[in-house]
């Protein structure tokens, strides 16, 4: 067995039942415990980036910070 096929184990190419290629998300919680979480691969980035936005709340800027302030919050001041 060659070292690439060790590496590359948990890579197997899954479909969903329209035989579109699914992508299966890697993201670690602080528990340190995989998302796991399957999307369909769609050669874009589109569905990747919204999982990671609305599951996992990072942006292309990194980690969302919900206590950070809005501008209209600001505004109001």
């Amino acid at each position: 067995m060659s070292s690439t096929n060790n590496i590359r184990q948990d890579d197997v190419k899954q479909t969903n039942d329209k035989g579109e290629p699914l992508k299966r998300c890697k993201v670690l919680d602080t528990q340190g415990n995989k998302c796991e979480t399957l999307y369909v691969n769609d050669s874009s980035t589109g569905n990747a980036i919204n999982h990671l936005l609305t599951d996992h709340e990072i942006s292309k800027n990194g980690k969302i910070n919900n206590k950070q302030q809005t501008l209209p919050a600001i505004l109001q001041v």
